[in-house]
């Protein structure tokens, strides 16, 4: 009988031994290991996010996960306790839901937003800032300048690759031609 099996043989609740025993014991004690090593790296992930946020606390640089007041999460570099460098920056769904990578602020990345219409390009304050381009869910694509919404040069193409608008937007519309 193996140790196991002893153990359980040993538990039952009528006090005799119970006549049971595992023919699957390999299986069940392989799984038995796993989740204690799961529980095991589950702990130490704990403790390390924590000792990480206290250094973010500290204003020492690393990586950190900080909490904004809006519900924003960002996980990744930090310096003086605030977002430096390259991270992830989570949005809750009151504030649109979407997902940055990327470096932060004044830098290049990507948001995602929960409709499916991504940026890739120059970010400020959170918002899309320079050079990029926008994915629309419907396939069409932009790419062009950017102050908050699209505006300068840029070209809109379609899905099927047709050109839809090129030339000045503002206010994230095509801009009018100037009347004669």
């Amino acid at each position: 009988m193996s140790v196991f099996s002893r153990a359980v043989a040993g538990t039952s609740t009528s006090g005799a031994a119970a006549a049971n025993t595992f023919e699957d014991e390999p299986l069940l004690s392989a799984a038995l290991t796993t989740s204690r090593y799961a529980e095991r790296r589950a702990e130490s992930a704990a403790r390390i996010a924590a000792r990480m946020a206290e250094r973010a606390d500290d204003g020492a640089v690393g990586y950190g996960i900080l909490q904004a007041e809006n519900g924003a999460v960002y996980r990744g570099q930090v310096a003086g306790g605030r977002p430096s460098g390259f991270g992830v920056r989570t949005y809750p769904q009151s504030k649109g839901g979407a997902e940055f990578q990327g470096l932060i602020d004044g830098a290049f990345g990507r948001t995602t937003w929960p409709d499916g219409t991504t940026f890739a390009g120059y970010h400020e304050n959170g918002r899309p800032n320079g050079p990029g381009a926008l994915q629309l869910p419907d396939g069409q694509q932009y790419e062009g300048g950017f102050n908050g919404a699209r505006s300068g040069i840029g070209v809109m193409w379609s899905a099927a690759g047709g050109v839809v608008a090129a030339g000045r937007w503002q206010g994230d519309q095509p801009a009018q031609p100037p009347t004669p």
